[in-house]
């Protein structure tokens, strides 16, 4: 019966009326009173019939709001569209660069209207349907020092713990040298959006109120050159599980510091965080294991001393009261 039914808007939610308990509630009370009163065919009866008309009123409801979105999406779109280039061998840099053609579209041709709750539409009302790739993981770990730039090898640098405020982000997440190529080969593809990925720490790794600026005028390069061919850009503050030294990415080392933390492998002996790089044999390591460290001692104290100072810690500090008020640089 499905099979048959398959070309309309149909779903499984459709026919198993009955999961839903209200629903099965409605189905089953008139046949069962009508049983109940001796009435048993009647009432096997209603309760097929009552299951018939729900079914057909789902069926409808679907089909409806189906052909509704299938009326607003004829309206012609923008960004859809794919680059008949890249297959076979390699083209060079300039030929391909030539065969892209110009942009489809820029952030400031995006405007958002109601009507499909979150739709992008372009200055002609059109629909936007932005292709879409993230840029990248390696944005969450350092190009400098080189034994930091991977997970399971970060713990093993002596400087993993001490030198946290020496390093570097430059050429995360491709060298100016290289983006190109890559950009060039992600419109080729037909990808029209960027989610450009960047931490905290690779932004004030040094200390409270001390910039890099190396890596900020190499980021402005690369949004520059994304938007160069024509590739949006959603810019993504990344960060997962607090920090690097959590067992994830994103706050700079000093700010377990200024929360009391000691940076050491005794952050993960304790079990107050979970570190790929301080287990010995990783491939033994159970799969996603890093998500955990939400819930661990370390991260979890860090979000709730920075989101909820006021509350939890609000004299910490004698000068400025919870963490989350720390005052400018004229200030310190």
């Amino acid at each position: 019966w499905l099979k048959v039914c398959q070309p309309l808007p149909w779903n499984s939610s459709m026919v198993l009326a009955f999961v839903d308990l209200k629903v099965a509630a409605a189905v089953c009370l008139p046949g069962a009173i009508l049983a109940g009163q001796g009435h048993l065919v009647a009432g096997l009866g209603a309760t097929a019939a009552i299951t018939i008309v729900l079914c057909f009123w789902r069926a409808f409801r679907g089909w409806k709001r189906t052909s509704r979105t299938f009326r607003k999406l004829k309206q012609p779109t923008l960004g859809m569209e794919l680059v008949n280039i890249g297959q076979g061998s390699p083209q060079p840099l300039s030929q391909l660069k030539a065969s892209l053609g110009a942009p489809p579209l820029s952030a400031k041709d995006l405007t958002r209207k109601a009507g499909i709750k979150g739709a992008w539409k372009d200055e002609e009302g059109r629909f936007v349907f932005p292709r879409g790739v993230n840029f990248g993981s390696n944005t969450k770990l350092p190009t400098v020092p080189e034994l930091q730039s991977s997970t399971f090898t970060c713990a093993k640098d002596p400087h993993f713990y001490t030198g946290h405020r020496d390093v570097s982000f430059v050429g995360r997440p491709a060298p100016l040298h290289e983006l190109d190529s890559h950009l060039a080969r992600l419109r080729a593809w037909g990808h029209t959006l960027i989610r450009l990925l960047f931490t905290w720490e690779a932004v004030e790794h040094k200390g409270i109120f001390d910039y890099d600026q190396e890596y900020l005028d190499y980021f402005r390069k690369v949004v520059e050159r994304c938007q160069a061919f024509g590739l949006v850009v959603i810019l993504d503050p990344h960060q997962d599980c607090w920090s690097r030294w959590t067992g994830g990415d994103g706050a700079p080392g000093w700010t377990l510091e200024l929360c009391g933390f000691k940076l050491g492998p005794e952050l993960h002996k304790s079990g107050g965080s979970f570190l790929h790089g301080e287990i010995d044999d990783v491939m033994a390591m159970p799969n996603m294991k890093w998500p955990e460290n939400y819930y661990r001692l370390v991260c979890a104290t860090m979000f709730t001393i920075f989101f909820a100072g006021d509350k939890f810690t609000p004299d910490q500090y004698p000068n400025w009261g919870a963490i989350n008020h720390y005052p400018g640089p004229e200030e310190l």
